[in-house]
């Protein structure tokens, strides 16, 4: 007998049962292609069952998508999974290519499942890890009307998959509050952990689930209950952007200055993803506004560090420190001058924010926008004044770390507003040597064109040629730069010009 591509029941049984109810006893059948065309045949009962029903599972929570109208979302959720769970059997792999859509639609219909379908799942036997499977996937889909067929049917109310998720978590993971509320009336546990610690509390204030976390608190789910790694419901719900569930926590009470593993607090982590309401929310129920993470970094710092303007400004008015420090002596100015972050620098410059702080390894924001290439930033910097000599405990200036980076764009300004040509680094290097060095040959023209001095050297008596000259035979193949860069070089060199033949060693 021929087929398309008949989804099952939840278990191998009931699909053998609706199969050979509908059709008849079946040996073989074959699987169509979209355009209708035969590619394989198979028999029927044992791959048949086996690999639908694991293809209904997933159909399952594709309820919601179909009753949406949302056909294509349900292919891309329910095809790359049935991939990775059955890569051996290709014919279940293209047919769910062809059909997965059209079948899960005959099958699910627009409200769920067909009652055809659900007088067959009644009437096979199911294992209570099927039962259990099954009821986790319709509680992710929110179908609660079969999650109250398959508890009345026996179901494992706390069953849990292999990461230790129950069906109550799936349910609250996907803000599904009729089947929460199923769930609970039929026993499900409120406090199960999973193998990361997390609650259906901890897993509906994580994805920002508001009223799943509403009603899990009415229920009396434990407010501060924490996952593996430390964290409540108010942290997973500032670290999750949920202003509206971070809101709710507060109203319930939940502790403002609770910390994770890490140290961090709900502000640290509201104000590095930079949700002004969750900040001002927290300031106002007295969270710690200097309250500093394992790497000393407070809730400006982290602001800062990620440029969220809006919150640096919020918080430098809340009475924020501008010159607090993490453990590696940045301040809020260092890591905004680090990563670029152009519009919290401006901020940070017009409340005072010390324009030549240092870290603990002598780095101010020039020195640190210049190792990193940040040009728009050094030029800002500089309007506002900063020293164009400062120094590292290398010995390295911006013009230094600018050469050795090769940032063309970055050496011209520098160099435009004055800086020292032939400024040395501990080793004896000038930002010519720097460049010869890793082979920047735009930057080495651009410094020579400015007149560096192609005979400086380093402590160590090696020229720029030299550096340029000893890597030759080693980096030709990787790197064929060097060469130009000493012919270049010599061009410049009267010395070098009138003994040619000591250019290269031999």
């Amino acid at each position: 007998m021929e087929i398309g591509p008949f989804p099952s029941a939840v278990s191998p049984a009931a699909v053998q049962h609706l199969v050979t109810t509908q059709c008849g006893p079946l040996e073989h059948f074959r699987v169509f292609d979209s355009a209708g065309r035969p590619f394989y045949t198979v028999k029927a009962v044992p791959y048949f069952a086996t690999m639908a029903t694991r293809f209904l599972r997933l159909c399952a929570t594709g309820a919601l998508e179909l009753r949406d109208g949302r056909a294509s979302a349900l292919k891309f959720r329910i095809s790359p999974r049935l991939r990775r769970q059955d890569a051996d059997h290709r014919w279940v792999q293209r047919a769910m290519d062809a059909q997965v859509v059209a079948a899960a639609t005959a099958l699910l219909g627009p409200h769920g499942f067909s009652s055809k379908l659900s007088e067959a799942m009644a009437a096979a036997a199911m294992s209570p890890d099927d039962m259990g499977q099954a009821l986790s996937t319709a509680a992710e889909a929110g179908n609660t009307g079969e999650v109250t067929r398959l508890l009345e049917a026996g179901a494992p109310a706390n069953w849990a998959n292999w990461s230790g998720r129950t069906p109550l978590m799936t349910a609250a993971q996907n803000g599904r509050v009729e089947s929460i509320q199923e769930l609970l009336d039929r026993g499900a546990d409120l406090e199960a952990k999973d193998a990361n610690g997390y609650t259906a509390l901890l897993w509906a204030a994580y994805c920002g689930r508001a009223e799943a976390v509403a009603l899990l608190l009415d229920r009396g789910a434990y407010l501060e209950a924490r996952s593996n790694n430390g964290y409540t419901a108010l942290l997973w719900a500032a670290y999750s952007d949920s202003v509206e569930t971070v809101a709710l926590l507060l109203g319930r009470g939940a502790d403002p200055e609770a910390r994770s593993n890490d140290g961090y607090t709900a502000l640290i982590l509201a104000a590095r993803t930079g949700k002004v309401e969750a900040i001002a929310m927290l300031l106002d129920r007295g969270a710690d506004l200097e309250a500093k993470e394992k790497d000393g970094n407070t809730a400006l710092l982290l602001a800062a560090w990620h440029g969220r303007a809006e919150t640096v400004a919020l918080l430098l008015d809340r009475g924020a420190d501008p010159e607090a420090k993490s453990k590696d002596g940045y301040t809020a100015l260092l890591w905004a001058a680090r990563t670029g972050k152009v519009e919290a620098i401006a901020m940070l410059l017009d409340r005072g924010a010390d324009l030549e702080a240092k870290d603990k390894d002598g780095y101010t924001a020039l020195l640190l926008a210049a190792l990193h290439g940040r040009a728009e930033t050094m030029e800002m910097l500089l309007d506002r004044g900063a020293d164009l000599e400062a120094k590292e405990k290398d010995g390295y200036t911006a013009l230094l770390w600018a050469a050795r980076t090769g940032k063309v764009e970055a050496i011209a300004m520098l160099l435009d507003r004055g800086a020292d040509l032939e400024a040395k680094d501990k080793d004896g290097y000038t930002a010519l040597l720097w460049a010869a060095r890793h082979g920047r040959a735009e930057a080495v023209a651009l410094l020579l064109d400015h007149g560096a001095d192609p005979e400086a050297k380093k402590h160590d008596g090696k020229s720029a040629l030299d550096l340029c000259s000893e890597r030759v035979r080693d980096c030709l193949r990787v790197s064929p730069c060097y060469p130009a860069l000493a012919c270049k070089l010599l061009t410049r060199n009267p010395t070098i010009q009138r003994a040619p033949s000591a250019a290269f060693p031999k």
